[in-house]
């Protein structure tokens, strides 16, 4: 009863401010008490009226509330989440209507509860559809895109859902157009645009492979981006690159033979061009290598034709002996996949049939490595759970092996399989999707 007071008091009207604080800090120090947090029941009754005041709330402490119950008692929703996402995409459309220059520290504060609901959907599985149902409406802004100054949050929930159901939905197949022509408006390949097309091909790049023109603009953004001099000039080369290689690891492979040509040369171009960051000449070793596994007869026939081919080999050789020894499982994966294509082709250049002895080395000596790795990643699992039967669970360290585990829980590789080299783009989830797409 005392709980119910205190969350009807987070409602509290503008000249009662004082109170509506009180309640915060009150709410907030019964969260984080256990015995009383453990007992909270949040499906009906309070939180359902009090979501409803998520469209009228004039402070932003009482959005921080909600964060804090999303990320520490999500399972206590059950279906007041609903209504607690329907209020905060309401609030969104209102304050956009009344605002088209610049979106209010509510409309940030909405879109924080929405994606902290996204992020957790594995949790409201079951009214997930519903919840989508209350999201869609906010899908149409990127129609709009000039209206507005949050299209960043719209991508990073699209991203949540496609990432949740491992599969190009019809509402989301229909959104990829207007996605795309926010590149051509920012003229960037920002962030949150890189990670949205990165699930795209992940999950659907078989459907895109029958949808030619949009495959089409997808590889037009990445070799955009992979030769613009906007700055920062290298970073945006290197996601070019990502996404080419995402590309071409993800759509059929006779349908991304045809990019195959003008990759490897705007690759052989790019290279030319010195000075240049290791984690770049890394990225584009490895464009080649993708365009390699997919079709190796006409990466060779342009190497001919640029004039590359010892170029090209000798600095393979050397960027593999670099991989073989990386931290990055991707690395190690693309250079074994690649050489070993290059190898299993019918006719050869002279300058790589010289080198046989030391490719076939190299790749022997990347796929041991990599066995080595794979080997101590299992041997660990195994260890943690030996370890876990023999002590069993101590139900007084709960919290403190959820703050522990949390990073492990990711569906996403450690740091020690990801790049150590270059900027927060090598831990991305697009470098992430390559290394899975590479699998």
């Amino acid at each position: 009863m005392c709980f119910s007071w205190l969350f009807g008091g987070l409602g509290a009207p503008r000249e009662e401010l004082a109170l509506a604080l009180q309640c915060v800090h009150a709410v907030t120090n019964v969260l984080f008490f256990p015995a009383a947090a453990d007992r909270l029941d949040l499906s009906a009754g309070p939180l359902t009226n009090l979501a409803e005041a998520v469209e009228k709330a004039h402070y932003v402490e009482f959005f921080r509330v909600f964060n804090r119950l999303l990320k520490h008692h999500a399972d206590a929703f059950d279906q007041g989440v609903v209504a607690l996402v329907r209020a905060a995409a309401t609030r969104i459309q209102t304050e956009t209507k009344a605002s088209r220059k610049k979106s209010s520290i509510f409309v940030s504060e909405c879109w924080n509860l929405i994606k902290l609901v996204c992020e957790q959907a594995d949790k409201f599985s079951q009214f997930l559809e519903s919840i989508e149902g209350c999201i869609a409406p906010l899908f149409e802004y990127l129609k709009v895109p000039e209206q507005i100054d949050f299209d960043d949050d719209i991508l990073a929930v699209i991203t949540l859902l496609i990432q949740f159901h491992k599969a190009i939905l019809p509402v989301f197949q229909s959104l990829l157009p207007p996605i795309l022509r926010l590149y051509e408006r920012h003229r960037v390949l920002s962030n949150p645009l890189m990670s949205v097309l990165g699930v795209y091909l992940l999950h659907g790049g078989e459907q895109l492979s029958h949808e030619p023109e949009l495959l089409d603009r997808i590889m037009q953004v990445a070799a955009a981006s992979l030769t613009t001099s906007e700055a920062p000039v290298m970073l945006n080369n290197a996601k070019g690159c990502l996404l080419t290689q995402l590309v071409l690891q993800t759509v059929g492979s006779e349908r991304a033979a045809g990019f195959v040509p003008a990759v490897a040369k705007e690759a052989l171009k790019r290279l030319d061009k010195m000075p240049m960051a290791e984690y770049l000449q890394r990225q584009l070793w490895n464009v080649l290598l993708c365009a390699m596994c997919n079709n190796g007869q006409i990466v060779l026939a342009v190497m001919e034709e640029e004039g590359k081919t010892e170029f090209v080999v000798n600095n393979l050789l050397q960027e593999g002996e670099k991989a073989s020894e990386s931290q990055s499982a991707y690395d190690r994966k693309v250079t074994a996949l690649g050489l070993s294509a290059m190898l299993m082709q019918p006719t050869y250049p002279d300058q790589v049939v010289k080198r046989f002895p030391q490719i076939f080395a190299l790749v022997a000596e990347t796929l041991y490595q990599q066995s080595r790795e794979e080997l101590r990643g299992r041997l660990k699992v195994d260890s943690e759970k030996i370890g876990q039967t023999q002590y069993g669970d101590d139900s007084d360290s709960d919290s403190k092996e959820e703050m522990d585990t949390s990073e492990s829980n990711v569906s996403f590789p450690t740091k020690e399989d990801e790049p150590r080299e270059g900027p927060d783009f090598e831990s991305s989830e697009a470098s992430v999707m390559c290394a899975y797409a590479a699998m």
